[in-house]
């Protein structure tokens, strides 16, 4: 028995206990956030309004949101160099992201930040490293979608917008 164990005995019937108590709180947590949310939203104006859109989006937006959290939770596997296992990786992402719908001033980027930090192997520094990173590369993938709208869709970009791409990206996009 290593000395840790021999000062706090935990047995398995504890940690057991310990695991459906987190996963309680986390469900009381969500319903709470979700209920603040949704408190002032009329159901029956929000179902009427999936019953009249288009099938196909619904779809699409359906399928892409589960491939899009699980590319950032590989995205975020290679930031902090595979020392993260995927399905953490995963649900750290998910946190950061609720919490940024539900509370002001992007505190999800934060606790995204704190919550890696308290993983094996991780310290805040990675944390940041990864939240910036990746929030660079989200933008520099928002550019990349407006030239392709702009050259697929002939869907003109803004000319301060088109400023804004030629800055960022140093001279490499060079639009009309």
């Amino acid at each position: 028995m290593v000395k840790n164990e021999m000062m706090h005995p935990e047995n398995e019937a504890t940690k057991s206990r310990r695991g459906w108590l987190a996963i309680l709180l986390g469900v009381i947590f969500s319903l709470g956030a979700i209920a603040l949310v949704f408190r002032e939203v009329n159901g029956s104006e929000v179902w009427e309004q999936v019953r009249q859109a288009d099938e196909r989006y619904l779809i699409a937006m359906l399928s892409m949101y589960p491939i899009a959290m699980t590319v950032r939770a590989y995205r975020w596997r290679l930031l902090l160099h595979s020392r993260l296992a995927y399905w953490r990786g995963f649900h750290i992402i998910n946190v950061g992201y609720f919490l940024n719908a539900v509370l002001p001033f992007r505190i999800g980027e934060f606790a995204r930040i704190l919550l890696v930090s308290r993983e094996p192997e991780q310290n805040i520094g990675a944390g940041l490293s990864a939240v910036t990173v990746e929030r660079l590369f989200d933008l520099r993938l928002v550019d990349v979608a407006a030239l392709v709208l702009e050259l697929l869709l002939q869907m003109p970009v803004p000319q301060r917008r088109r400023l804004e791409l030629r800055r960022v990206g140093h001279g490499r996009f060079q639009l009309p």
